[in-house]
């Protein structure tokens, strides 16, 4: 730690536990990069090169052809049309001193079928085309720990009980987070954000990851235990027709935390790193008691350490976003309540909810290594 002043500055780093994807919003289409069933991977191409290269050797034609065809494999279109060698395209002289490929990704047995005809939603990544995980990913998932540890220690007074209907505002459940968090300046309004204690709080963008420390995934819906017990509702594991570049386990990406004291200090519980260490140790727990708790354990189902993690990213459900759960610890019930109908008016297809005792009633899995994996699960280390 580092102290400057009023700053205090520590290196802040998160071990992957499962695999974990931040994503940009971005798809690699089917025709935008090549897979190599041969060498095990799939080759991200400059696109921007690939198109020079084409107009520069008059092949335009034959790609526009390709493109209008129903063959989606940009490697036979390399090798059969343009009758060029695949390895041909990682010459590091073939454009000037680049290659058309950008990146490789590793695609394991885990991919069961996976045939490179589906898009694949790119990790986030910096202008230098560097994955990495904006600090803002970053602090979202402390602020919900926070958030998390400070309603489960707080005793509600008598006559402002947690309630189902003392949640409701304007006909919409809304949690009430300004009371929590916007408690800078005595008396100030609730929705003020200038008074949010997480002014306090600046997470800088990771250390760039390296490419060799992606993989290539898909995503599997899990059911609850319970599902056997709940007529007319198919239980059954799906498979979701998408693949992502997600960091894999055992990784370790930095981050640099800074801490305003002369802005922290000022909130009735202070955010320090000791704090901010319990809240994600009680967070871990809550999420592994309250949600994960309800859906199957053991083979395949990896073991994840029982350190204290952070769930970040996409893909990691409503449940570690959100804090109606802990809002309402003392009524389950109407927590489940409360997120089923939210679920509903937004998504449909959740009216087994209830019946379920969960909701949402489906984890979000992936399967790394042979083993099922809950995704985005990240220890975390403040020093």
């Amino acid at each position: 730690m580092i102290q400057q002043d009023h700053l205090q500055v520590f290196d802040l780093t998160l071990k992957t536990q499962s695999p974990l994807f931040v994503g940009s919003g971005r798809k690699i289409g089917k025709r935008e990069y090549i897979y190599s069933p041969n060498q095990g991977c799939v080759k991200i191409l400059n696109m921007e090169l690939f198109f020079d290269y084409m107009l520069r050797h008059d092949l335009v034609r034959q790609f526009e052809k390709f493109m209008l065809s129903s063959n989606s494999s940009l490697l036979d279109f390399w090798t059969r049309d343009c009758h060029l060698a695949e390895d041909w395209l990682e010459h590091p002289k073939l454009m000037g001193d680049k290659p058309l490929i950008q990146y490789r990704l590793a695609v394991t047995e885990d991919v069961a079928g996976y045939n490179g005809t589906k898009e694949i939603h790119q990790f986030q990544r910096d202008a230098y085309g560097r994955a990495y995980i904006p600090g803002s990913s970053l602090k979202g998932a402390l602020r919900t720990a926070w958030l998390v540890h400070l309603l489960l220690h707080e005793t509600p007074v008598s006559d402002k009980k947690r309630t189902l209907e003392a949640f409701e505002v304007n006909h919409d459940y809304v949690f009430p987070e300004g009371s929590y968090a916007n408690k800078l300046r005595s008396g100030a309004a609730a929705d003020d954000i200038l008074d949010s204690i997480f002014r306090g709080v600046q997470v800088s963008d990771s250390a760039p990851i390296d490419n060799d420390k992606l993989i290539l995934t898909g995503r599997t819906l899990i059911s609850p235990l319970s599902a056997a017990r709940v007529e007319d509702f198919n239980g059954d594991a799906k498979d979701l027709p998408l693949y992502q570049e997600c960091v894999r386990p055992g990784e370790t990406i930095r981050f640099r935390l800074t801490l305003d004291q002369s802005i922290l200090n000022r909130h009735i519980h202070p955010i320090t790193k000791d704090a901010l260490l319990e809240a994600i140790a009680e967070f871990s727990s809550f999420y592994q008691d309250t949600f994960l708790s309800h859906f199957p354990q053991g083979h395949p189902v990896a073991n994840i350490p029982d350190t204290p993690h952070l769930i970040l990213g996409g893909g990691t459900g409503f449940f570690s976003k959100t804090v109606g759960y802990p809002y309402l610890k003392d009524d389950y019930a109407a927590a489940l309540k409360w997120t089923q109908r939210i679920l509903q008016t937004q998504h449909g297809r959740h009216q087994a909810d209830i019946s379920l005792g969960v909701s949402p009633h489906r984890a979000r899995y992936i399967t790394y290594a042979g083993k099922r994996y809950p995704a985005g699960f990240c220890e975390v280390n403040i020093l």
